[in-house]
């Protein structure tokens, strides 16, 4: 016996220094007498078993009944290695279940003492509790495991690359979609991956990630063959201590296609709902022609006839043929496919201007004045087309918003700010309720009855305004419905 529980030492003595030692960094310590078969514990072993002095016999196999069976077995075969061995030393490590139904992990290390012939006499060590690090272990294994099923399993192109520009790991997902092994993956820099075109934006991405900065959205065009591209978002997060980068990878060709198809649609559909005010923009005009035309005709059956009024006449055909051409060409603008257009500046008046031409005389014919406060050479960077479908899509909402009103106003008005300029687009048909103020923006939403409204307008003008570096919102603050387009300002 080492340690005897009733015996009492000198304050100062090596063995209570030692005690207090052990207690400090919580190890049980045991001595073993197999000639005896005298299992001797100190006060610590029966906390760490949490059992006292009158569960436990003293003597191995009471030791033995503690421990889960199956670890009971191979501590019985590793100390007979040991012994046979006769080595000097045992280690170990056993479960245990507690008098609580809870399972405990012990660590126990010993020293061997043999006699003359090689027989075990005595073994004398510690224990110690491990059941904090092996349930942190196993936790971090299962979530090691999720992470690992999650990377196998999903649909978006997962990767770990250097900050030499190599990927280090992909998924399946990864190789699938470019038709690669895991070595040509990992053996080629990743800028391989993406189209020439867009090598420069990908170069300032990667110098951006070795800064230590996340990307949250990053498109490039990625090739796969000589004639197959895809469209993909890069997001990632980088770990400079170690030089990795963690990224995502999204693949948007399939979504791009169906948004372009819908976008286009949606054009449609806003076009379709205002035929009939197109034919207003057309029809009148052409009566002005036909009239001009039948008091031309009806001047030259007089033998004398005044030159001046027949010019006057005949320039008013000329422009109105013009304006009607305008018209015209505008409706094919807007019925053409623009998704794939450059943004490049453009004059903010002009596309107001373009836009307006197309409403003008419907709005006229059902007196709702168009108020306009605009600043002058304000260019923005757009693809102005689609902010012309835009803007009619809102003048479109705004004619069917005044239908029943009293006071029927539009008002165009533009805002310089720092960076931008807003096209703000309010009516007097009051604010939005509240109660729906943050639905409006939603796909398919709509106040209009059935047959009238697709709901695809305010959530699509959204999406393209978007795709353009800008901002489409609605001004909750107004005391009027208006609508806010925001794009990056031309500084030359």
């Amino acid at each position: 016996m080492i340690f005897n529980q009733t015996t009492a030492s000198p304050p100062n003595s090596v063995e209570n220094r030692l005690r207090i030692a052990i207690n400090a960094v919580k190890f049980g310590v045991w001595d073993w007498d197999l000639t005896q078969n005298s299992l001797v514990w100190d006060p610590f072993m029966y906390h760490l078993f949490e059992i006292s002095p009158n569960d436990f016999s003293g003597d191995y196999d009471a030791f033995s009944r503690s421990l889960l069976s199956e670890d009971a077995q191979r501590v019985q075969k590793e100390l007979e290695t040991v012994f046979q061995s006769q080595s000097s030393e045992f280690k170990s490590e056993f479960r245990i279940l507690t008098k609580k139904g809870e399972i405990k992990y012990i660590a126990a290390t010993g020293s061997c003492f043999y006699n003359e012939n090689g027989q075990i006499q005595r073994l004398i060590g510690c224990n110690w509790d491990l059941t904090p690090q092996r349930l942190a272990e196993k936790a971090a294994h299962a979530a090691s495991e999720k992470i690992r099923t999650f990377f196998n399993l999903s649909v978006d192109l997962l990767g770990i690359a250097d900050f030499d520009g190599y990927f280090k790991q992909v998924n399946p997902s990864f190789l699938k979609k470019f038709g690669l092994s895991e070595t040509e993956a990992t053996t080629r820099p990743f800028l391989d991956f993406i189209d020439l075109d867009d090598r420069e934006s990908a170069e300032k991405i990667l110098e951006k990630l070795k800064n230590g900065n996340t990307v949250t959205h990053f498109e490039f065009r990625a090739k796969k063959s000589e004639s197959e591209f895809s469209l993909l978002s890069l997001s990632a997060v980088p770990n400079v201590s170690e030089k990795l980068i963690y990224a995502v990878i999204r693949d948007l060709t399939d979504i791009k296609i169906k948004e372009e198809q819908l976008i286009q649609s949606s054009n449609m559909a806003s076009l379709g709902e205002m035929a009939s005010g197109f034919a207003h923009e057309i029809n009148n005009p052409l009566a002005i022609i036909k009239s001009r035309a039948a008091f031309t005709l009806k001047t030259l059956d007089n033998s004398q006839f005044d030159i001046t009024k027949m010019k006057e006449g005949l320039t008013t055909i000329s422009r109105t043929v013009d304006r009607i051409a305008k018209i015209v060409k505008g409706l094919q603008l807007l019925s053409r496919d623009t998704t794939h257009e450059t943004i490049e500046p453009y004059s903010v008046i002009q596309i107001i201007d373009e836009s307006l031409s197309l409403c003008k005389e419907r709005f006229q014919n059902n007196q709702i004045t168009i108020k306009k406060e605009l600043i002058q050479e304000a260019s923005v960077f757009c693809r102005h087309i689609q902010i012309e479908q835009v803007l009619l899509n809102l003048l479109n909402n705004a004619f069917d918003a005044l239908q029943n009103k009293s006071e029927k106003w539009v008002k165009i008005a533009t805002v310089n700010t720092p960076q931008s300029i807003q096209i703000r687009v309010s009516n007097s048909g009051g604010p939005i309720p509240k109660s729906i103020q943050d639905k409006i923006m939603q796909p398919f939403f709509t106040t209009k009855p059935v047959g009238k409204g697709t709901g695809l307008g305010l959530s699509i003008s959204k999406a393209l305004i978007e795709q353009q570096g800008g901002l489409f919102f609605l001004d909750k603050l107004a005391a009027h419905t208006t609508f806010i387009i925001e794009l990056k300002k031309d500084e030359k």
